[in-house]
Order: C-alpha cells, then sequence, then structure tokens
C-alpha cells in the first residue's frame, strides 16, 4: 500500500464507508456485486492494474468456486457500475468518498469529495458534539475487534504487536567480466556466513563477489503484506512488515509473528516453523510427509503450476503469543492461502473441519496459470495437541 498516497486516517474512512455502502439497499441483496465491489476495493490499494483476463480467472474465488455464474466480465463490471451510480444518487449522496469504475475499464477509482467549508459558530455545541464523535470512534473500534474471526483474534485482539517477516534472499555482488557488475544470489546461500564457508574451501575459485548490502523479494512478499495490511486495518489494527534477515531471536519474546516466504531461504525461523510436527518436515525444496515418506513436488505441466504451501499456526509462549506461517517456494501458492484465510467464508469453512482453538499445520495444492491462483485445495492437516 502506498502511504504517500492514502494516510492511515484517510484509509479508515476508506473502509467506513465501503461497510456503509455494502450495507445499503442498493448492495445488501446483491451478494456477488457485494463480493465484487469488496475484491476490486482490496485490489485498489495493491495499486496493480486489473485487466478483463485477470479478473476473468479470479471469478471463482470471488463467487466461490461451487457458485454457477456466467463468467462474463464485462457484464459483471457493467451492473457494478450501475448499482455504484444507483448508490450515490440515493443513500450515498453525501458520502465523502466516491467509489467508481470509468466505462471500458476493469480498476476501481477512490476520490474524496471536495468539500467547501462555511464559517459557522457553534461555542456552545462544539464540545457535546466532540465528545459524541468520540464516543461513536471508541464504540467502533471496540465492534471492530470484537468481529475479528477466530484465529485473527489472536493477533489482532490483545496488546502484544504483530509484525509480518518477509523472506528475502541473500546476495552477493561482484564482476561478472570486464565491464559488467552484478547483485546475485546462489541457490543455497542463505547468509554471509555460509558465502564465506564457500570462500573459505575454495569454491568460488577466482571470484570477485563479496557479500552484499541487499536482497531481494519475490512476489508474494509485497502483494501477500499488502493483503494483510489491508486485512488488519478492516479492524483498526496496525501490522508491522520487516525483512526475514532482520529478525533477532529475542523478538519472539516481545511480538506475535507473521512469516511469508520461501522455507528453502529461512533463516533463524526456521526454529519455530513446524518445530512441534509428528508429521511434517522440509528438505531444500519439498515438503514431506514424515510418518509416509511421501515428498511434495512441485511442478509445471502445460503451463499450469502446481505448488504446495504450508499454513502453520503455533504458539510462541505460554504467555500468548502465537506465530503464524505461509510458506512455499513459490509465489502463487502463498498468495492464495493468505487470500484465503483473510476470506472469512473460507476461514469458516476450514475451522468446520477442525476443533476450535486448535495449533495446526496444513498443507494445501495450489493450481495456478502463470501466477494467478485457480485452485487451492487442503491436502493434509495435522492438528497439535
Amino acid at each position: 500500500m502506498n502511504n504517500n498516497k492514502y494516510q492511515n486516517k484517510s484509509i479508515k474512512h476508506i473502509i467506513q464507508h465501503q461497510k456503509r455502502l455494502v450495507s445499503s439497499s442498493v448492495f445488501k441483496n446483491s451478494d456477488q456485486y457485494s463480493k465484487l465491489f469488496n475484491f476490486l476495493v482490496e485490489k485498489h490499494f495493491e495499486e496493480t492494474p486489473k485487466k478483463e483476463s485477470f479478473l476473468e480467472v479470479s471469478l471463482p474465488e470471488i463467487f466461490g468456486a461451487n457458485n454457477s455464474y456466467n463468467s462474463k466480465v464485462r457484464v459483471y463490471m457493467h451492473n457494478l457500475r450501475k448499482k455504484l451510480e444507483e448508490y450515490y444518487r440515493t443513500e450515498g449522496i453525501n458520502d465523502a468518498f466516491i467509489f467508481s469504475i470509468e466505462k471500458g475499464q476493469y480498476n476501481l477509482s477512490i476520490t474524496k469529495k471536495k468539500v467547501t467549508k462555511n464559517k459557522i459558530h457553534l461555542k456552545k455545541s462544539i464540545f457535546p458534539i466532540a465528545i459524541g464523535l468520540v464516543t461513536v470512534w471508541v464504540v467502533f473500534l471496540i465492534n471492530s475487534n470484537n468481529n475479528a474471526p477466530y484465529l485473527w483474534k489472536n493477533f489482532i485482539d490483545n496488546s502484544t504487536p504483530t509484525v509480518c517477516y518477509i523472506g528475502d534472499h541473500y546476495t552477493v555482488w561482484g564482476k561478472v567480466d570486464d565491464t559488467l557488475y552484478a547483485s546475485v544470489h546462489f541457490e543455497g546461500i542463505n547468509s554471509k556466513s555460509q558465502f564465506e564457508s564457500l570462500l573459505h574451501k575454495n569454491l568460488l575459485k577466482d571470484s570477485h563477489f563479496k557479500s552484499d548490502n541487499y536482497s531481494f523479494v519475490t512476489k508474494m512478499g509485497p502483494l501477500a503484506a499488502s493483503k494483510l495490511t489491508y486485512w488488519f486495518s478492516l479492524f483498526n489494527e496496525e501490522l508491522r512488515v520487516q525483512l526475514e534477515s532482520d529478525f533477532e531471536p529475542s523478538n519472539i519474546n516481545n511480538e506475535n509473528l507473521i512469516f511469508i516466504g520461501p522455507h528453502k531461504t529461512m533463516g533463524e525461523l526456521k526454529s519455530v516453523f513446524l518445530y512441534n510436527s509428528q508429521k511434517f518436515a522440509t528438505n531444500s525444496y519439498n515438503f514431506i510427509n514424515k510418518t509416509t515418506g511421501k515428498e511434495y513436488t512441485d511442478i509445471t505441466e502445460n503451463d499450469i503450476n502446481i505448488e504446495h504451501v504450508m499454513v502453520s499456526y503455533t504458539k510462541l509462549s505460554d504467555t500468548g503469543r502465537k506465530a503464524l506461517f505461509f510458506s512455499s517456494n513459490h509465489d502463487v501458492g502463498v498468495m492464495a492461502t493468505v487470500r484465503n484465510f483473510t476470506n472469512e467464508d473460507r476461514l469458516k469453512e476450514f475451522y468446520e473441519a477442525i476443533p476450535n482453538n486448535s495449533y495446526f499445520n496444513a498443507l494445501f495444492k495450489v493450481r495456478g496459470i502463470g501466477r494467478t491462483n485457480v485452485e487451492c485445495q487442503l491436502i493434509e492437516l495435522e492438528i497439535i495437541k
């Protein structure tokens, strides 16, 4: 989310207007268009231009794979545009923010009305009005937090801060030839100590590479973190985001943590990930079922990517700190599971299969075209006693 474009205060106001709109008489009996609208608002904050083809493959995600729909994006966008216009002619005529979709476009625009301030003397009434506004705001905050769905209550409804760590890749920098310099990631080298071990063993003979001051992240990092930041803002909570390479073991004593990233480059957090699992383990590339020996390999067939991602929810301490991992070596799996676990209907469906208040390790198989999720299926589940 671009904080230069939207300040935190504006984001809260936008979300209030979003909730007001979907609960209006224009939208309350239109479940599909409410879901489509909420999806477009969410994608608006990711600031990625949306095309017809992207929305076409996203319809099962928006409406639910088991629902029947006519997958014509233009028809849905036309009807949604008309509903927005109807809302702003009626109930939303005085709204401060305007949600709109230009003809022929597939991206949602959010604009703020310019209001001309009139000088009115309200010396006697300003104090009770201020008290009333503060009261409404406090009630709103309380109700928002109480509405946090299970799993997320542990990250939202307590005084412990939550930090989202994005898995990053260690890089080295050096001279490739007489004129070309580059930052390079060596597969399997995830720290300065591992790189220096290679140099010590002379495995990079005549190498001009040295440790770099930069790391890099793949698509899953910023997009999934943006999704989670938006999700936390719905409950008026802040989510801090940091690179995993900045994580210190002592941080566990002070915070809840969420991890987004590949397990093959995981650093200090590897000691926490799946630490209490009797069923699952990882090697450099894949997840393994320890009881059967089955290895879950990611493959690509006819432009269809089949990936595996682990969602692991565990406790960090007996005093209430928690950890939640979304880990896969590829982008689509992580983005798909983060999307599902921030969807109240999908989350409710997941919890119907497990006891409440359970810690778990859940392995998902995700099918995608390119980097777009098509299907996300739970294939293995371990309940942590």
